[in-house]
């Protein structure tokens, strides 16, 4: 064989050799950067949540020293709301693919069933339609998590 051939034929390996090396190491970094991507998001998310706590823990107090029941119940209103709109927002950033499902139930697993419970419970909505129309990613969350949003015994 001419000298010519074996050396192209080297080259050639090698140049394949170099390819997936450069391959290999985009895909390391790629991965690295989603990674690191999804651990600033959900540092930023978990620093977002023990605020919502915070709040939360406000407006029972509040609720608590209230005597008036009209206030109480517009103080209910507007816990709910505010809980319920951190938890769209969680939901719209996992349907985007900017926080990752199985992280986010690592850390809200027990928390989403409670909200769940609340969001059924709530004065908020008059029907389950209204729950579904008003948080439409949130209800699509709970759908994910196997939990029906319809009121049970009713039609709408």
């Amino acid at each position: 064989m001419d000298i010519g051939i074996i050396v192209n034929i080297i080259e050639i390996i090698a140049l394949i050799g170099l390819t997936s090396a450069s391959l290999w190491i985009s895909n390391k970094a790629l991965k690295n950067n989603y990674y690191n991507e999804q651990n600033k998001t959900f540092t930023e998310i978990v620093k977002n949540e023990r605020e919502i706590t915070k709040e939360m823990e406000e407006y029972e107090d509040k609720f608590n020293r209230t005597k008036s029941n009209k206030e109480k119940r517009d103080i209910i209103l507007v816990s709910d709301s505010k809980l319920f709109d951190f938890y769209n927002h969680l939901a719209i950033l996992i349907d985007n693919d900017v926080l990752d499902f199985e992280m986010f139930l690592d850390y809200f697993g027990l928390k989403i069933s409670e909200v769940y419970d609340i969001f059924m419970e709530s004065s908020l909505f008059e029907t389950s339609k209204d729950r579904h129309n008003m948080y439409k990613k949130l209800s699509k969350l709970f759908n994910l998590m196997g939990w029906s949003i319809r009121e049970k015994g009713k039609i709408n």
